[in-house]
Order: structure tokens, then sequence, then C-alpha cells
């Protein structure tokens, strides 16, 4: 069975919300991260209106909005791939993201 093209965007718009709480781990906001940020979400096809949302939220530092985990952990594998490319984007993985990446395995039950 596959998903709705609603819940499909939901996942994927969740997946955006999980990917800048790793943007914002290192409290370095690489231009990189932002590109690739960007790119996910056109490829992904989420609604620009919604990424404009989170990028503008981040950007004015403005509280970012948590994922609903639930609906993550439904896809566990694609949420770790996605993160796991993000904190690689920069050509540098420090402590801080690799301590979120295992928080985020915590959090997805693997």
């Amino acid at each position: 069975m596959t998903d709705s093209p609603g819940l499909e965007s939901r996942f994927y718009i969740e997946v955006l919300k999980l990917l800048l709480q790793v943007i914002t781990s290192d409290d370095q906001i690489a231009p990189e991260e932002l590109t690739h940020f960007s790119t996910v979400a056109r490829r992904w096809n989420v609604p620009a209106s919604e990424a404009d949302v989170l990028m503008e939220r981040l950007k004015q530092g403005q509280p970012l909005p948590a994922p609903d985990m639930g609906l993550l952990r439904s896809r566990p594998q694609d949420v770790m791939e996605a993160a796991r490319t993000l904190v690689g984007v920069d050509q540098r993985i420090d402590a801080e993201e690799l301590n979120m990446l295992v928080q985020i395995r915590e959090l997805l039950g693997i």
C-alpha cells in the first residue's frame, strides 16, 4: 500500500522540520546545509509555501517547529538517510551533529 499524496507531502514536511533541528544542532548554519534543505524540499515536492515558512523561521531565529515523530517513525530508514546526508553536506561532521544523529535514531526506535 502506498501513501496518499497528502500523507507523502506531510511526511516530507515533518522530515524538513527534523532537518532544521539537525542544521542548528552545531550552532553553525552552513550555506551548503541551507542549499541542501531547499533542494530536497523541491525534490520531495513540498509546497514552496511550507518550505519558505520553515526557512524564514530559521533565518529569523524563531523557535523551530517540532517534527511529528510518530509520523517519522513510519519510515525511519528514510528519515535517517535524509539526516545523514544533511550532516555530511558541508564536509564537516562535529560532535553535536553526531549526537543529534544518535538522538534521532533513539527517537525513531532504531
